[in-house]
């Protein structure tokens, strides 16, 4: 296994404990032991194919998410605007 495959794993896992909150969390919803969760976080070993697929989930629900939130910010924002061109 190669540095920059490990490397993905270890972030994409890391970044699944953040959207979850915690470790504990991410091992709950993957059904694994927080040691195998430390291990990949640590690039030790590689995720298996199950639980990165499963990880993938949280990111992409996360990002879409996330994209959501900032349509609509610009949406209320532009809105704002046109109120405001409005006025004055």
């Amino acid at each position: 296994m190669n540095s920059e495959y490990e490397n993905l794993h270890a972030r994409a896992t890391q970044f699944a404990v953040g959207v979850v909150g915690s470790v504990p969390g991410l091992c709950a919803y993957l059904d694994v032991n927080p040691e195998d969760v430390m291990a990949w976080i640590a690039g030790a070993t590689a995720v298996p194919r199950r639980e990165f697929l499963r990880i993938v989930d949280i990111i992409c629900d996360e990002l879409t998410t996330s994209e959501k939130h900032a349509l609509n910010a610009a949406r209320h924002a532009a809105e704002l605007g046109t109120v405001c061109s409005r006025t004055s």
